[in-house]
């Protein structure tokens, strides 16, 4: 407790012994305690604008995500990498001579995470893999394996699993990331009709104008997605 009130005395005193230096005064200091007044009372006003989200809405958003997502499917896949195509076609004249995906994957694929685990990479959507492997492995059948594919990784022999529909998350499940998404929606329309509001013009250093994109729109995406 001493030592706590012993900080807290320190730092008063350090406090008004840079006022009395005339500290506060410098381009410096008022520089920094102008910055962060104008990052507070951003903030302020931001957060005053985001507000509450009522159950009514969340639920309309819930449901436009429900119903995007319908068609979705995921995979459950195992894979064998290998760092040259060399590799890749020896690991699959072992597969062709009858040996399990499992047992190959666990002795020659160069991806530890799921070397371990027989190659086994769970369920995934299509956009949560890079292009390549995610075309060849949605491009299968349930229990197909794939040919020596190529991607920034190596070199892949994918099997497929399963195959099914992504189950969105329930309602409650999902209400907090679609509160903050919404909010976020909510302050990104709020900025944007004052920066279109605005008279902004736009200059090079020659003191010529240059165009000015005043759209801020992001790609809101799905908040149901991971």
């Amino acid at each position: 407790r001493d030592r706590v009130l012993r900080g807290v005395v320190a730092e008063r005193l350090l406090w008004q012994e840079a006022i009395k230096q005339g500290i506060d005064k410098t381009e410096t200091i008022q520089r920094d305690l102008e910055e962060i007044k104008r990052k507070m009372l951003v903030k302020a006003l931001l957060d005053s604008k985001s507000g509450e989200i009522g159950d009514a809405e969340l639920q309309a958003a819930y449901n436009e995500q429900v119903l995007a997502l319908k068609d979705e499917k995921e995979i459950r896949a195992r894979h064998i990498l290998a760092l040259s195509e060399k590799e890749a076609k020896e690991a699959q004249k072992l597969l062709e001579s009858g040996k399990s995906f499992e047992e190959v994957a666990k002795d020659y694929s160069k991806d530890p995470a799921s070397a371990t685990q027989g190659g086994d990479l769970g369920y995934f959507t299509k956009d949560t893999m890079v292009a390549e492997f995610a075309d060849a492995a949605f491009g299968l059948k349930k229990g197909e394996v794939s040919t020596p594919t190529k991607s920034s990784f190596g070199w892949h022999i994918i099997k497929v699993e399963d195959i099914r529909q992504v189950a969105p998350p329930t309602f409650n499940a999902a209400k907090e990331q679609l509160t903050l998404k919404l909010q976020e929606k909510r302050l990104s329309d709020y900025v944007r009709t004052l920066v279109n509001q605005s008279n902004v013009k736009l200059f090079d250093s020659k003191g010529g104008e240059l165009p000015f994109n005043k759209d801020t729109a992001q790609d809101q995406g799905s908040p149901l997605k991971p």
